[in-house]
């Protein structure tokens, strides 16, 4: 760390920080409020790490678990997290139901990190917490800004509804397009 300060200095340090840490919050934002219907966010934003899933695709599903998308844009940001209590089953909820919902969306947002990596164009990392897949976005390196951190939003939003309009393709049993998705 020594010559990490001797090139930045204090200031230059803690300018850094602050800067990646709005960033942070900034796609945090982005994910909750113009991603509303596609991701949720499972912890509030920490530095410039944010921690997300794609969302069950079946909203009455999301419904019968007792996760309701109405009002989401009225709440604040923080008050859309998930936090420790990752998807409990709610009381009078049939918990294979709530499994399978949970799985089903674990399978969609793996599908969405393999496929965003498979592109080389960014590179994101996954976790799995409390039996949640989740897709970690962290825009900490010296040279990321806010553009970089927009684009990575967009190529999230565009190849999540391309892979949520295949899984409703595979479920209605018609055949897949052959055109590539990263066309």
């Amino acid at each position: 760390i020594w010559f990490v300060l001797r090139l930045y200095g204090v200031n230059g340090m803690k300018g850094h920080v602050k800067r990646h840490i709005e960033l942070g919050e900034k796609f945090a934002h982005w994910v909750v409020d113009e991603g509303t219907d596609l991701f949720e966010v499972l912890a509030p934003p920490r530095f410039a790490l944010t921690v997300f899933r794609v969302r069950a695709p079946d909203q009455s599903s999301m419904e019968q678990l007792g996760i309701s998308r109405a009002g989401r844009r009225e709440t604040k940001v923080e008050e859309r997290f998930v936090g420790n209590d990752v998807l409990p089953v709610p009381n009078g909820v049939d918990s294979s139901l709530h499994h399978d919902v949970l799985r089903h969306s674990n399978a969609v947002t793996k599908e969405v990190y393999e496929s965003i990596n498979a592109t080389g164009k960014i590179f994101l990392t996954s976790t799995m917490i409390q039996d949640v897949y989740a897709i970690r976005v962290i825009g900490a390196n010296e040279r990321t800004d806010e553009q970089h951190l927009r684009k990575a939003f967009e190529i999230l939003t565009k190849t999540t509804e391309e892979v949520l309009s295949k899984v409703e393709t595979r479920k209605k049993g018609e055949p897949e397009s052959a055109r590539s998705r990263y066309e």
